[in-house]
């Protein structure tokens, strides 16, 4: 990951992420739905932009569970801020740094989510930090825009490689989830759209 080239494409983008995000709503509620949260947990939300995925969460940890945001761009992290402050939220954690550097403590978080966050899904200093964090049997989910398999690849793919010059900087592969596969193991895995997008989830292995 390119955390320099990264932090300069958000510093732009900020003002329109929202915007431009909601485009993809439906893969983030899938996300969310597969990640399962649950009442009291703590869910940490790696890449988490703006909070775009702040109310889903909120929705089913409750008052009492917690959410920890980790960005690197200040510029996205201040609107999170502002959107935490309307809503009134006082169990949200906003955190600052590289994804890929920053070690929060081991087996802190029940669930992770990596949501349309190519560059951090494909990072993997970032996944094993985020694995790190998981207690034992957590659940962590990754998710977003990948290239087209299938009859639609040939139109699609020229569009999706153009597009994501846009908002990443990792080039687009057909299974960004193996990242993730080769730190946590199995991956349950669905295409979603036409086949160019996808959610990736697995869980840490239980060490007895």
């Amino acid at each position: 990951m390119d955390a320099e080239r990264s932090s300069k494409l958000y510093r732009r983008n900020a003002p329109v992420y929202d915007l431009v995000a909601r485009a993809f709503e439906s893969i983030r509620t899938s996300a969310i739905s597969n990640l399962d949260p649950r009442r009291g947990e703590t869910v940490l939300d790696l890449g988490c932009g703006t909070g775009l995925s702040f109310g889903l969460l909120e929705a089913r940890i409750g008052e009492e569970g917690r959410i920890v945001g980790l960005d690197q761009s200040p510029e996205m992290l201040a609107r999170a801020e502002r959107r935490i402050s309307r809503s009134g939220w006082r169990n949200v954690r906003l955190i600052a740094a590289n994804a890929a550097e920053h070690q929060l403590p081991a087996g802190s978080v029940d669930a992770v989510l990596c949501c349309l966050v190519h560059d951090l899904a494909t990072s993997r200093e970032a996944m094993q930090a985020a694995a790190s964090a998981l207690r034992d049997g957590g659940r962590f989910v990754v998710a977003g825009v990948k290239l087209a398999t299938g009859p639609f690849a040939t139109v699609l793919n020229p569009v999706l490689r153009v597009s994501a010059r846009f908002g990443v900087t990792a080039p687009l592969t057909d299974s960004p989830w193996s990242t993730l596969e080769a730190v946590l193991g199995r991956l349950d895995i669905a295409e979603l759209g036409w086949g160019f997008a996808y959610f990736a989830a697995g869980a840490k292995a239980r060490f007895r």
